[in-house]
């Protein structure tokens, strides 16, 4: 949860000290003529409830030594907004970590939060005017609960399609590689009894076609993409808290009581799922969330977020459909008789791809490290919001949840930091489960094979390549990742295109390598040893990836 609705929403909110209240010049009499009605002459503008006047209200109000202009739809709404207040006190009251009105507890379904491939996601989309019939039909997509099981914070000012791939990988990245797995095993056995069309392969002497690849790889996209759809349709369904869908973003009594009530939401969810960005402690409200967090769970010993940084999510993403596309094309050449050079396909593919790669991935390094450092430094005092009012609320709940301000700064410093760093791993480290289907797609492709007969001769060679180039496979992208963190410094325009240049011809020459080491491994003409050089690449690829394990475990400890 970013900062948009909070701040949307700060008008009622406050209880400042009004100092002074002026009605648009057409509306001025209006205006006094209710005041005049409602209170004693003598005594300051409180709230009243019930009235309405069919004329549109534009108000500057003055808290202090700052002044805005806000809209309502009448004297009597703009009373209440602005005179939830206590005259002369100019104190905010604390958010509470309880929902003390059990019928704002609400959550949605992932498949509305993500409908229209997340469309409600977009940037800043919380900074437009609502219709009444736009709030009401976004409020709609939340119903009341008992319990929230993910409270998804994050910061509006981050990309849509980021957030989404985030909350594909997320939810539906296993029952995708399972889904798909059972579908290339399937259609490796319809091929195999000739129930599906073959081809014979260009230069080989065998029968194949790529089915288990295309239908596979078809049916992991679109698992990943729709499995939770499957899921709401099912029963098994899981409730996430959207600050859109969950806080009436129109009527402002529900909208004051909801915002009041955001860190009883997130004492009330099973576990946050944090989408991180650079941004994201920077933020004074996704600042509270956490806070929220860390006292509303210290009991249960280590803190039960789920994060995931969107920059890799979109990367992950692109580079398993860049595989898809690379392999497949491939394959495709294949079967109409080889066209062009594979290695032409595959060189120009790699190198163009792992160009854009590394630069997404050397700005991610910086982005990573940067992060230790911004949570060593962390102070609420220094968050940034868009409302300086804002502050106050916030610090205000700080207080009521910590002995003092610096209290909150230490627990985040230490046991936050602990917690998002031991979750993500190594500022070096990509997670292992990001670079599964990756090494499914190879599977899916060598099963083509299979089925087509070509592990029937030297069998042993070939299936020692294979475990080599899937152990090859799971290191490359942690070896682009690698490089860049060793080059994150950022340079002129220049020298980061030259570095880049570099940097993936280096890793499309690595490429080309491991091609050259599965023809000298499969050549029968070389001595037997050579089927020890794929236990190397396996070695080395649990060593890369070692931080995963360690991740893994913490996170089935946090559960």
């Amino acid at each position: 949860m970013g900062t948009s609705c909070q701040d949307a929403c700060c008008q009622s909110l406050w209880e400042h000290e009004v100092v002074s209240i002026q009605a648009a010049p057409a509306y001025q009499n209006e205006l006094e003529a209710f005041k005049d009605e409602t209170q004693a002459p003598d005594e300051p503008v409180k709230p009243v409830a019930g009235e309405a006047s069919p004329v549109s209200e534009n108000v500057l109000v003055s808290f202090g030594d700052e002044a805005e202009v806000c809209h309502w739809e009448s004297p009597a709404e703009a009373s209440i907004a602005i005179g939830a207040a206590q005259t002369g006190s100019g104190s905010v009251q604390p958010l509470k970590l309880e929902v003390e009105d059990t019928k704002l507890l609400r959550a949605s379904l992932l498949s509305s939060v993500l409908s229209r491939v997340g469309t409600e996601l977009r940037a800043n989309s919380l900074s437009q005017t609502f219709t009444e019939d736009q709030a009401t039909s976004l409020y709609r997509k939340s119903t009341e609960v008992q319990k929230i099981d993910y409270f998804i914070s994050h910061c509006w000012q981050d990309s849509r399609v980021a957030k989404v791939f985030a909350l594909y990988i997320h939810s539906n990245l296993w029952a995708a590689v399972i889904l798909s797995i059972l579908v290339a095993l399937v259609s490796s056995l319809l091929t195999y009894w000739q129930v599906l069309p073959v081809v014979k392969a260009d230069g080989m002497d065998i029968f194949h076609f790529p089915w288990a690849f295309f239908l596979g790889c078809a049916s992991f996209f679109l698992a990943l993409c729709t499995w939770h759809q499957i899921r709401d349709l099912s029963g098994f369904r899981r409730h996430y808290f959207l600050d859109k869908f969950c806080v009436h973003q129109k009527d402002a009594d529900l909208k004051r009581r909801g915002v009041r009530a955001f860190a009883g939401f997130v004492a009330a969810s099973q576990r946050l799922l944090l989408l991180w960005s650079p941004r994201y402690f920077t933020r004074l409200w996704c600042t509270l969330e956490m806070a929220a967090l860390v006292t509303s769970k210290k009991e249960e010993g280590s803190l039960p977020v789920d994060i995931i940084p969107l920059t890799l999510a979109h990367v992950s993403v692109s580079g398993w459909m860049v595989a898809f596309i690379v392999v497949g094309t491939t394959q495709i050449n294949r079967v109409i008789g080889n066209p062009l050079p594979d290695a032409a396909i595959i060189f120009i593919s790699c190198w163009t791809s792992t160009y854009f790669l590394t630069a997404v991935l050397r700005q991610y390094s910086r982005d990573r490290h940067a992060l230790e450092k911004q949570l060593q430094a962390f102070s609420i005092h220094e968050a940034e919001c868009s409302l300086n009012r804002d502050r106050e609320c916030v610090e205000n709940s700080v207080l009521q949840w910590f002995e003092d301000v610096d209290s909150c700064n230490q627990h985040v410093r230490q046991a936050v930091r602990q917690q998002v760093l031991s979750a993500l791993g190594p500022a070096s480290h990509y997670s292992t489960r990001l670079l599964v289907p990756m090494v499914l797609f190879f599977a899916f492709n060598e099963a083509d094979y299979i089925v087509g007969g070509y592990y029937m001769d030297n069998a042993l060679r070939k299936i020692a390549a294979f475990f080599g180039m899937s152990a090859i496979i799971l290191s490359l992208i942690p070896v682009v990742y690698h490089l860049p963190s060793c080059f994150k410094k950022e340079h002129g325009r220049l020298v980061d295109m030259v570095i880049n240049l570099l940097m993936s011809g280096s890793v499309t020459t690595f490429c080309a390598g491991t091609f050259l080491i599965r023809s000298i491994v499969v050549n029968p003409d070389m001595p037997v040893w050579v089927v020890l050089i794929p236990a190397f690449a396996i070695a080395a690829a649990m060593w890369m990836q070692r931080a995963s394990f360690d991740c893994a475990r913490r996170s089935r400890q946090s559960l």
